[in-house]
């Protein structure tokens, strides 16, 4: 049996998974990343991680997922929020 799983446990997965998710696209195009389909995978489960971290609905609804709207959303909203995860982390003492 696993312990329990805290708050501080979640954030560490939201940031690894964000972390990987840059790291995955990083220096890529949409063409390149659409014509990826490993890169497409390990994205589509970073989205899970972090999804499964916040409840969202990728990892329940995968067999609709557009793959140039995570493209996007990495460019656009992953950037921007592993900061703040990252400070969040760093306010409770989670190291990833």
């Amino acid at each position: 049996m696993t312990a329990p799983r805290d708050f501080r446990d979640f954030l560490r997965d939201m940031v690894l998974a964000c972390r990987s998710m840059m790291r995955f696209v990083d220096g890529m195009s949409l063409e390149a990343y659409l014509a990826d389909e490993k890169t497409r995978y390990a994205v589509m489960r970073g989205f899970e991680i972090l999804g499964d971290a916040v409840r969202n609905r990728i990892v329940h609804g995968y067999f609709g997922i557009d793959d140039t709207i995570l493209f996007t959303t990495i460019e656009r909203d992953i950037g921007p929020l592993l900061p703040r995860l990252e400070a969040l982390a760093d306010a409770h003492g989670v190291r990833p």
